[in-house]
């Protein structure tokens, strides 16, 4: 009876193991694969909150979509709202974007020394007028090429103002002030130089329509290149903010891109700019003119970079010529667009330009 009553206490401590090891294990495996589920995705959201706190305008990878598709189609959601967050403010917003996400006040706005830039997309009235909303097409078109050239040269497009776009570049650590000058020109050029040879846009401008319309109508923007303090910050009010700049020095970019067309050039570049360009690139730009600026009583000289044209336009630049190489520096790209005015064409027009405008002071 003993022996029997010890198996049957046995039975009953082997039994007993036996159900907690199997409600141990059927938690762990409930939480594992609840913390799969639901926790694991949940965390990866929150962190992906704290990156986008701490880096507004950090890449960000996308979660696998096939699996987990609910809490995956929320994580997909809030980055993609992420993103829309990025392109909408910029580098002059992600302090707001930062602040905002660490439930921080906001910061006063700052200075900033960079150089800003406008581009104007020419006859853009007629243009308008003719292809009415499809106009929307042409503009899309534009500014991809636009953002592209200037995001690849370490700058940034702050505002599309419809057939115009305010653009920045700001010297860092890593990129000195002479490279951000080189840089900002070169992404002109090479703007000017990718919309001359766009199939898709230059099809679109050659039809009929816009042809019948405007007679011989062709793709040109103008642009203006300046160096400048700017207040950078959100400017508005809990209905609608921006981010953007605020100077008369943005004002002079503005003003220069305008004047192109009386100078008949595509570039304007103040002095302010031209003298923090490179001591080789300085040489290969040309001055076109000393003049008063509305707000300034200091005299501003305005130079230009004779934009080279491709071959099958009359110019003398191949037409498959590659200027969008991101692994060349920018001085050998640069020598790949060289002035379409001769070296000595730019000696005899600063010769008689000086005579033109007196010497220095204007004597």
């Amino acid at each position: 009876d003993r022996r029997a009553g010890q198996r049957q206490h046995g039975a009953e401590l082997l039994l007993v193991a036996s159900v907690l090891l199997i409600v141990v294990a059927s938690t762990w495996t409930m939480n594992h694969r609840l913390w799969h589920l639901a926790g694991l995705p949940v965390w990866r959201m929150l962190v992906f909150v704290q990156q986008l706190a701490n880096n507004p305008l950090g890449r960000m990878a996308f979660p696998d979509p096939r699996q987990h598709r609910e809490l995956i189609g929320l994580h997909t959601a809030l980055m993609k709202l992420g993103c829309l967050l990025q392109v909408a403010w910029g580098v002059a917003g992600a302090k707001v974007i930062r602040h905002s996400l660490r439930g921080e006040p906001q910061e006063a706005a700052t200075i900033v020394h960079a150089f800003f830039g406008f581009c104007d997309i020419r006859n853009f009235t007629g243009l308008t007028e003719v292809l009415e909303s499809e106009v929307v097409h042409v503009v899309n078109g534009i500014a991809q090429y636009v953002h592209a050239a200037v995001g690849a040269s370490g700058g940034f497009a702050n505002k599309n103002i419809g057939d115009a776009f305010l653009l920045v570049w700001k010297p860092s650590h890593d990129v000195c002030i002479q490279d951000a000058a080189l840089r900002s020109l070169l992404s002109y050029l090479q703007i000017i130089v990718e919309l001359s040879r766009s199939q898709v846009l230059n099809r679109w401008l050659k039809s009929e329509e816009i042809q019948d319309a405007l007679p011989g109508y062709t793709l040109e923007l103008g642009f203006g290149l300046h160096h400048g303090w700017a207040v950078e910050g959100s400017v508005g009010s809990p209905m609608k903010i921006d981010a953007t700049y605020i100077s008369p020095h943005v004002n002079m970019a503005s003003r220069l891109e305008a004047a192109t067309k009386q100078y008949g050039v595509k570039i304007l570049i103040s002095g302010e700019a031209h003298g923090l360009l490179p001591e080789h690139v300085q040489g290969l730009c040309r001055r076109v003119d000393r003049v008063l600026v509305k707000g300034s009583n200091r005299p501003v000289n305005l130079w230009t970079y004779d934009v080279p044209t491709l071959r099958r336009f009359g110019g003398s630049l191949e037409n498959q010529v590659k200027i969008t190489e991101p692994s060349v520096a920018p001085d050998a790209l640069l020598a790949r667009l060289p002035p379409s005015r001769s070296p000595f064409f730019r000696a005899r027009f600063k010769e008689g330009l000086e005579l033109y405008l007196g010497g220095e002071d204007g004597r």
